[in-house]
């Protein structure tokens, strides 16, 4: 009978041990879960939503009471963030590195088209190269740091004003027929208007705010990327760029779909 008891109970503990999580995962479990509520949620609701046990949960609620990263809300037992979590994330928001955080992705990216990659980054009126890959090709498009292009006329300019025109406007009547085209595609291209010979395609950024901050690009000779070729690259780089900008705080796409 003691040993049927002992395996009871063991049972219990394994059981009750797979709703217990590390407290740096349960934390952030917490706070993503009120990020997602700004007007705050109960206790067990929150248990509820990152499946944890119910008294797990109030401890560690209660905890980050203490340390001042949750206020209670009304009272009704809810719970909301606190602005200690707002400038914590506004403090690494401002230290962001576009280049630092696009530059895995801008690899992946040259290993997959076998073409030129640069991340441009908005600066006033003009887009200014801050990393760069370079096709290892004979014939390719070279790019230096520190290189800049104009926003009009250009793929990587266009991509970012595709971005503006969604953020400042609800619909999409008014845009130019090279935002019109982005905004379809998903990417912008330049089919060699701004340098000869070279086809360009190109996807806007954005942090955190909501704000385009920069493009990466793709561009090698006309002479070898055609229709289908620009296709393919216009959606890698439409992936690329979604991925970058939800590393750095942006949920979603830039261009609005």
């Amino acid at each position: 009978m003691k040993a049927k008891n002992a395996k009871v109970e063991i049972a219990s503990e394994e059981l009750s041990d797979k709703r217990r999580k590390p407290t740096a995962i349960t934390g952030l479990q917490i706070a993503e879960f009120l990020a997602n509520n700004p007007r705050g949620a109960r206790l067990g609701d929150i248990a509820t939503a990152i499946q944890m046990d119910p008294g797990q949960t109030h401890r560690m609620v209660n905890t980050m009471l203490e340390d001042g990263w949750v206020i209670p809300v009304g009272d009704n037992g809810s719970y909301s963030l606190s602005a200690r979590v707002i400038r914590l994330g506004a403090t690494y928001i401002g230290r962001l590195d576009l280049a630092e955080h696009a530059q895995p992705f801008l690899n992946e990216l040259a290993e997959k088209s076998g073409e030129s990659v640069f991340i441009g980054e908005l600066r006033k009126d003009a887009v200014v190269c801050v990393g760069r890959r370079v096709a290892d090709r004979t014939l390719r498009v070279w790019t230096e740091m520190g290189d800049s292009w104009p926003l009009a006329g250009t793929a990587v300019g266009t991509a970012i004003l595709a971005a503006r025109f969604v953020r400042l406007n609800s619909d999409r009547k008014g845009a130019s027929e090279e935002i019109a085209d982005a905004l379809r595609l998903g990417y912008a291209r330049d089919y060699g208007r701004y340098r000869e010979g070279v086809q360009a395609v190109a996807a806007p950024i954005s942090d955190a705010s909501g704000f385009e901050v920069g493009a990466i690009a793709l561009s090698g000779p006309v002479s070898r990327i055609g229709d289908k070729e620009t296709e393919k690259m216009g959606a890698l780089a439409y992936e690329a760029a979604k991925a970058i900008s939800e590393r750095i705080g942006y949920i979603g796409n830039p261009l609005g779909e």
